[in-house]
């Protein structure tokens, strides 16, 4: 008798919270221009942004550029991003912002930052904040209607893992997937919780290589490592996409 009122308990908790993730801002964040082998159609509760006046310094090959995009984490081992907005090059430069995931309150607060774990179940991500599990974030912000603390003297430093918590968004521009321009802080700013999350999938590489094989002179090697650069970042999206949108 007890373990069915357990797993009923359960249930219900996990039907309140698929329910409160309905009332979720996700929107996603690419560092560069938006690739154009990305199906975003598939992901319907995703909003894609981009930034394309950043521009890639790397003198890479696309084989060369889907291999960074994989497996590159170091500082030494990531694209070079120059142009505006340059607040976010900036960034870029100091830390890996690919995952890198923000969590703001309805009054547009960071509750909770860190990056989503990719490996295993992003609920248990874990990061900076009052709370430092997400799904616990994610509990407090959605289901108890909490508000982070806003300090309204904190500075954004570009350098450090927390520099949104108890703060507002910085301000830069991007560009919606037709090219349209927004405010960062308007997209966040609006009244209801958000999850901001970056990433970026180079703009010259084929995440559908491989299938495209026959039409493409290159080895398949080359082939395979572009598609799993840009398969890395699909499963993120139907990931979020599954779990935000039930």
């Amino acid at each position: 008798m007890y373990n069915k009122i357990i797993l009923i308990l359960f249930f219900i908790t996990s039907s309140l919270l698929a329910q409160d993730m309905n009332k979720l801002n996700v929107i996603m964040v690419g560092i560069g221009g938006q690739n154009p082998t990305l199906d975003h159609g598939k992901y319907s509760h995703i909003k894609f942004y981009y930034t394309p006046d950043l521009k890639s310094e790397a003198k890479l090959s696309t084989n060369e550029k889907s291999a960074l995009s994989l497996f590159g984490g170091m500082k030494a081992s990531r694209e070079i991003f120059k142009g505006e907005p340059k607040i976010l090059a900036d960034w870029w430069d100091e830390i890996d912002l690919r995952g890198h995931a923000i969590l703001f309150d309805k009054n547009g607060v960071g509750f909770w930052q860190g990056w989503i774990d990719r490996a295993n179940d992003i609920l248990d991500s874990r990061g900076y904040g009052e709370e430092k599990d997400l799904d616990d974030a994610l509990e407090a912000v959605l289901e108890d209607q909490e508000t982070a603390d806003f300090d309204d003297n904190k500075e954004f430093e570009a350098d450090e893992n927390d520099n949104l918590t108890e703060r507002k968004m910085v301000e830069f521009n991007v560009v919606n997937k037709k090219g349209e321009p927004f405010s960062i802080k308007s997209l966040i700013e609006n009244g209801k919780p958000t999850m901001l999350i970056f990433f970026s999938i180079p703009i010259d590489i084929d995440i559908n290589a491989v299938a495209n094989k026959e039409k493409r002179e290159e080895s398949f090697l080359g082939s395979l490592t572009q598609t799993a650069a840009g398969n890395e970042y699909e499963k993120l999206f139907q990931r979020i996409e599954t779990l935000f949108n039930k």
